[in-house]
């Protein structure tokens, strides 16, 4: 799946913003019915490889990780509001 980012957040390669997705990643790991299996930060945009045992359990994982993300890099960055442009992507 793919997560864009607002461009008030900024490029999304630099350490700050690594740390802020991996403890964003951290924060969904005890849930049973979703497992981020890999991610990989682009510039302007965040893609997860997840398993989930149903859609519900896709939703729920997917909208915990863009809460703890948001609020992570908007902590990070020091500002606030939206984060993510739009409902996630799933192929």
């Amino acid at each position: 799946m793919t997560l864009r980012v607002v461009r008030e957040v900024g490029w999304l390669r630099g350490l700050t913003s690594y740390r802020a997705i991996r403890r964003a990643v951290a924060a969904c790991i005890g849930r049973r019915d979703f497992r981020i299996v890999h991610t990989s930060i682009q510039g302007n945009h965040i893609h997860l490889l997840v398993e989930a045992d149903n859609a519900r359990a896709l939703s729920n994982g997917v909208r915990a990780f863009k809460i703890s993300a948001a609020r992570h890099l908007n902590a990070a960055r020091g500002r606030r509001g939206k984060v993510f442009a739009t409902r996630y992507h799933a192929v």
